[in-house]
Parts: structure tokens; C-alpha cells; sequence
């Protein structure tokens, strides 16, 4: 029988670290590793001097009504777009950073109310990833959820955090197309949105029928 491919071979015993140094900080937290890691072929890397940015971990969720067929999701202005000198204002999931013990699912519902005046239940958990590991500690928790309410108003966001955040429904159909054209650029929408495409039915069905949403996962 073949090795499983995606077994670790290494685990946090194979790093040694020599050194770190907090670099900078005020909404996270820039931090310089120095450090060694057990190479694929044997014996040891170099000393590698490595900068990680941690934000804290962060929820996305993906409202979603199985009757209309429809999603919810977000626009709002994000500075590294403008900074890259692309289309500033992005698609996105209801996001938002977890607070201090604060369980995701909380987090969600929170988010949920304050980005677009949504109630969710039936919360059910898509993934969870690294946003981009090459030097980024933030760690995303990922989540669908059912909503049937329909905000008062589409402009959310709080104002003591300078959040200008406009809510939009539209058909699941639809925001896939526009997945599809390039139009979503925030890589937990498009997790989100795929993992529903895949999974509809079976969450329609768990939802239905009243079963647990880790019905849906198993």
C-alpha cells in the first residue's frame, strides 16, 4: 500500500527557533523569526530570518435562503486593492476578526447583523485556511448559514470602525456567474461560493428535513 501523500512528515519538533523580535505594532503584530526547519531530502535548512503579520483569527460566513435560491454578499473599500492599483471596493463575505473567547459561530451571527442587518441560523462550517501562509499568521474560519429576512436598509458597517459596507442579494446563480467572470476577488467568497455549489442539495436537504448542520459535512 502506498504512503499517504497527505500525511505530515514533520511535525513542531522539527523547527528549532533561534530568535524573535517583535517589529511592529498597532492593529497587528509584524514579528521576525530567525529559525531552522528539517529538510524533504534530510538533514537541516540554513538559518532562514522569516517576517509573520498576525491580525488574529477571522470568520467569513455566506448567508444563504434554500426557498428564494439567494445569497448575500458584501462591498466594501479595501486598501490593499487600491494599493495594487485595482478595483478598490471588492466582493466579499460577511467577514469580520473574532474577539477574545468569543466562539466563531458567535462571531458569525455578530458579523452577520452588523454588515448586513442579517438573522442567521443553521450554521454550518465549510472549512477553515490560512489566508496566505507564505507570511500572513491570520487563520479564517469558514461558514454557510440560512437566513430569510430581508435587511431594511443595504448600507451596514460601524461607524466608530470607519466601515461604509453595502449589503447585496442576489440569486446564487448569479453570484456564481460572477465568480466565474472575475468579478469576486476575496479568495473566502470564492471558497464559500464553490463549496455551495458542490454542497446545495445536501445542505437543502439537512435544512429541510431539520437535521444538525454537521449533518451536512458527514
Amino acid at each position: 500500500m502506498s504512503k499517504d501523500p497527505f500525511k505530515p512528515q514533520f511535525s513542531l519538533s522539527d523547527v528549532e527557533r533561534s530568535g524573535v523580535s517583535l517589529e511592529y505594532q498597532r492593529f497587528g503584530k509584524l514579528s521576525l523569526y530567525s529559525l531552522k526547519h528539517r529538510l524533504f531530502d534530510g538533514g537541516w535548512s540554513n538559518i532562514l530570518d522569516r517576517e509573520i503579520y498576525d491580525t488574529g483569527d477571522a470568520v467569513a460566513v455566506l448567508p444563504y435562503n434554500p426557498h428564494t435560491e439567494e445569497v448575500v454578499l458584501v462591498k466594501q473599500f479595501r486598501l490593499p486593492a487600491y494599493h495594487r492599483s485595482m478595483q478598490p471596493w471588492l466582493i466579499e463575505c460577511i467577514a469580520g476578526r473574532i474577539s477574545q473567547n468569543e466562539p466563531p459561530e458567535q462571531t458569525a451571527i455578530r458579523e452577520a447583523d452588523e454588515e448586513a442587518g442579517l438573522m442567521i441560523s443553521d450554521i454550518v462550517k465549510v472549512s477553515d485556511a490560512f489566508a496566505s501562509p507564505g507570511a500572513f499568521a491570520e487563520f479564517v474560519h469558514l461558514f454557510c448559514a440560512k437566513f430569510d429576512n430581508v435587511p431594511r436598509t443595504r448600507i451596514h458597517g460601524l461607524e466608530e470602525e470607519g466601515e461604509n459596507i453595502q449589503a447585496i442579494i442576489v440569486s446564487f446563480d448569479d453570484a456564481l456567474n460572477a465568480l466565474d467572470r472575475g468579478l469576486i476577488k476575496a479568495a473566502p467568497a470564492q471558497i464559500c461560493l464553490n463549496w455551495l455549489a458542490r454542497n446545495r442539495e445536501k445542505i437543502k436537504n439537512a435544512w429541510g428535513e431539520g437535521l444538525e448542520p454537521s449533518a451536512v459535512r458527514d
